[in-house]
This record gives C-alpha cells, structure tokens and sequence, in this order.
C-alpha cells in the first residue's frame, strides 16, 4: 500500500542492500551478506536479484541445496529475462562454478544478443577453463557491439596474451589505456602481460602503479607477491600476501604461497603452519599437503606425519611427481636407502629431467656402497641444476 515515492525509495534500500552483499561476497564475509540478502528480501520479497546474491553467498559457505532454491526462486520469479540468468551467471562465477556460469551468461546472449558485457564476463570464464580462442571470439562480440568497451580491450588483451600474442595484447591494452587512462585494472593485467613475458621488472611497476590506484585491491597484491616468489625476494612477497590475506581471510592459495615464502627463508615452521591454515579452508587442496609433507621431511622431527601428508596428496593427484620426489626424501631421512632409489625411480620414469631425483637417487645409490651409479647420477644433476647439492645440504641431506 506504499505510495510510489515511498516504493522507489524501499526499491533502492533494497539494491543497496543487494549490492552491499555482493561486495561482502568478495570480502569472504558470507554471514554479512546473507543478512543483507535478507534484509532486502524482507523489503522487496519479489525481486530475482537478493535470491541471486543469497544462493552466491550459500555456495561459498557449501549449502548446495539452499543455493540452488534460491536461483530456482529468481529463476521463477523472472522467467525468459536475459538479466536474470545473467546474475546468476555473475553469482556462479563469483563462487568460481565456470561450466554452470558459463551456460548461464549463453542463456543470456540467447535472450539478449546485444549486451556486450554478457560476452565479456562469458569471455572471462572460458579463460578458466582453458578455452581461450572462444574467449577472444566473446572479447570480439563484445567490442563489435560496443567499439570502445575498455573491459573488452583489457580482456581481449590478456586473452591474446596467454597464447603468447604479445603484440596484440599491447596493443589492445594500451588502447585500454588511451581511453581511460590510470585504470588500475588495465594496469593491473598489463603487469600480468608483461609477467607472462617473463619480464618481471616491468610488472612490478605496473603492479605498483595499480596498487597506488587501488590499495585495497587484494589480487594485486597476491600477483605482485607472485613475481616476488619468482625472484626469490621471499621478505617482499611474505609483505604483500600478508595484505592479500588480511584483504581475504579465507583464501587459501594466499595461505599457500605464503607457506612457500616461509620455506624459501628456510622457516619451516612457519611455512607447516601456513599449509595447515590452507588446509583448514581447503581440505582438498593437495599443493598443501605436498608442500607440508615436504617440509615435515626437511625438518625431519615427524617423518610419520611427512608420509600421512604425502600419502593424502597421492590420493588426490595421483600422477604428481612432486608427492613421489618429496617421498624419495622422507626415505632419506629414515636410512631406507633402496626404498629412496625406488621413489626417484618412479619420478624419472615420468619426467627423466628431474634433478632433486637424480640428485637424491645418487645419495642414496652412495650410502648402498654403489660409488659409480651414485657418482653418475649426480653430476647428471649437477649438470642440470648446479646448486643440487646445497639445497639437498639446507634439508639436512649429505
């Protein structure tokens, strides 16, 4: 019985409400923004999009079922209604569901075939699931329709740039930048560009200068500690994913890649404590498990707990070299010598360039009294990586 007046003004509390959840959505805080959710439903109980957000934010928390009454519900109560399935698309790709937002945002170019940002963010899913050439095609629509689209450009740009085209990812970047100059975002994937290029002084300019543009824009504080890994510049990526994590608590590849700083300073304790922080949001995420048990091995006070880690990696990536390798040093630990030769067995059978399996397997073949097979093997580990041998000393292993 509202007036319009008081109806409009109840209509745009309950978007500010909407858009206050999905923005909670990023931060990770799930209960907020199921309450914003619900404090717009309570205000306008016939509108798709808090039913949108609310199932969003029951997916991020696992409640499959209440997730899906709720899109069931915004579906129902917006039938045929291109925007509709766009949300939805937006809500599955915000919880990282590719294939389902994927068929959602192509609901919605069915229902619609001119909006150009259905194409984009259809585009941008395809990225993540390895479907670049559909993706460029969907960066393409999108720039016939809307010539100077600038999110289009961006992510034609990295899209271009992944199948190692850096010419037209330039190009299209720094038409990006021409239309809208200090876009931390068109900076922020330049960085990226120039990442995949291998030329990491220039990314980090590009990371700073987005980072100064946006300072609480946590992936660019994760990519920039990501280059800073690879520089082996462990203090300065420990610094920026420390900001990551406290921008998403709940992440658990920052958690992850922070371990890895710890292990590269050598603070094994730290780097196990990181994994585990991984594991508890991500119990299946075996990187951490790999990485816990192979850290568990260099400290070598709980070699039990190294191999429980390793075994529950092998479980779920079971062709992963890396879980054999770390297994070949737990038997190094333990004195089982023909045990370790048979872990880097089975390593080199599956890649014959792995060099820590050389290396180990001639340690081992050594103390076994097999000089001539031990001393082959590492000077063909040597020949591969010449510092083998004071990275193998740093776990304890001569």
């Amino acid at each position: 019985n509202r007036d319009r007046k008081a109806a409009a003004l109840a209509e745009q509390v309950a978007h500010a409400y909407y858009q206050r959840g999905m923005a909670l959505i990023d931060k990770q805080d799930y209960d907020g923004a199921l309450e914003d959710f619900n404090r717009a439903l309570e205000i306008t109980p016939d509108e798709a999009r808090p039913y949108l957000g609310r199932g969003a934010a029951y997916l991020r928390q696992g409640k499959a079922k209440e997730a899906l009454a709720d899109f069931d519900k915004a579906i129902e109560l917006a039938p045929g209604r291109a925007n509709v399935y766009f949300e939805r698309g937006s809500a599955y790709h915000r919880v990282e569901n590719y294939k389902n937002a994927i068929a959602d945002y192509t609901e919605s170019i069915r229902l619609d075939p001119k909006e150009p940002l259905a194409y984009i963010n259809r585009g941008m899913a395809e990225i993540f699931v390895n479907r670049i050439d559909d993706a460029i095609d969907d960066f393409d629509s999108a720039l016939r329709i809307s010539p100077d689209d600038v999110n289009a450009l961006i992510q034609r740009g990295f899209a271009s740039a992944l199948k190692k085209d850096f010419g037209a990812a330039f190009a299209d970047n720094t038409r990006a930048l021409e239309l809208a100059p200090d876009n931390p975002t068109a900076l922020f994937y330049r960085a990226q560009i120039e990442a995949l290029r291998g030329n990491s002084e220039r990314a980090l300019e590009d990371y700073n200068a987005a980072q100064r543009l946006q300072p609480d824009n946590p992936r660019t504080y994760a990519a920039r500690a990501a280059v800073y890994l690879e520089l082996g510049d462990y203090e300065s990526a420990i610094d920026d994913l420390d900001q990551a994590i406290r921008l998403r608590p709940k992440d658990a590849a920052q958690f992850l890649n922070r371990g890895i700083a710890w292990f590269g300073k050598g603070d094994w304790e730290r780097a196990i404590a990181d994994y585990g922080e991984a594991l508890k949001i991500d119990p299946n995420m075996y990187q951490a498990l790999n990485n816990r048990c192979m850290t568990k091995a260099v400290l070598g006070n709980d070699l039990d707990g190294a191999a429980s880690d390793c075994d529950a990696a092998q479980a779920l990536s079971p062709r992963d070299p890396f879980t054999t390798l770390n297994r070949g040093l737990i038997e190094l630990k333990r004195g089982q010598f023909a045990r370790a030769i048979a872990q880097y067995d089975a390593v080199l059978a599956i890649d014959s360039r792995r060099a820590r399996a050389y290396y180990g397997r001639g340690l081992a073949k050594l103390k076994m009294g097999d000089k001539a097979g031990g001393d082959a093997d590492i000077a063909v580990a040597k020949a591969m990586l010449p510092n083998v041998a004071a990275e193998f000393a740093n776990y304890g292993v001569r």
